[in-house]
């Protein structure tokens, strides 16, 4: 492992970075060294935190934007923040060198966050829509009776105590006075949306 003034100092050599500073680390945490610093990405000084796994070198940093939406909601980047550089299987990197390790992971990061501010990476958010989507705040799982295969239709959605059902609107005054009756006892069968609310 190595210490965390040797991280200080890999991180402040590393291109772009400023105003470094050291955090204190929970002593049950998965990180053992942890450092806020401020970026500049696409000419806006941005803060990112970087965590370093205890198993760094071999273990990749996590590095987040904070806040997560300070360049509004882009691809690659959940709720908590951590940016999705890159994935475990696909890094190549020499573990010899923690400074190459930094260097290339910061980069990747800020790369990342590039891409999705300019919009290169866009396409990206159709791929990994359920993740995006369930992180969003204030989402609601709706039941539904819906037929998607008949063209554009009109919608009707109603609460039954805890649960939101969605129905066609011709067919919602019938189905809306079965279901408030016998919702209680019936168990749900319909395919499942989620709204954002």
């Amino acid at each position: 492992m190595i210490d965390s003034n040797t991280l200080q100092s890999l991180l402040q050599s590393s291109e772009g970075v400023q105003n470094l500073t050291q955090l204190d680390v929970p002593p049950r945490s998965e990180f053992y060294a942890s450092f806020e610093c401020h970026v500049l990405i696409e000419n806006k000084l941005a803060q990112i935190r970087i965590e370093f796994p205890k198993g760094f070198p071999y273990d990749v940093p996590v590095i987040s934007l904070i806040p997560y939406d300070f360049f509004g909601f882009i691809p690659h980047i959940d709720s908590k923040g951590a940016i999705c550089y890159t994935r475990k299987e696909d890094l190549f990197v020499n573990f010899q060198n923690p400074q190459g390790v930094v260097t290339y992971c910061l980069g990747l990061a800020l790369e990342t966050v590039r891409k999705g501010i300019t919009g290169e990476n866009k396409e990206d958010f159709p791929n990994e829509f359920e993740q995006y989507w369930g992180a969003r705040k204030n989402i609601r799982e709706l039941e539904c009776d819906l037929d998607f295969t008949r063209g554009v239709k009109l919608i009707h959605i109603e609460r039954h105590g805890n649960k939101l059902l969605a129905m066609e609107a011709d067919r919602a005054s019938r189905a809306s006075r079965f279901l408030g009756k016998y919702l209680p006892r019936i168990k749900m069968g319909y395919t499942s949306i989620c709204l954002d609310l």
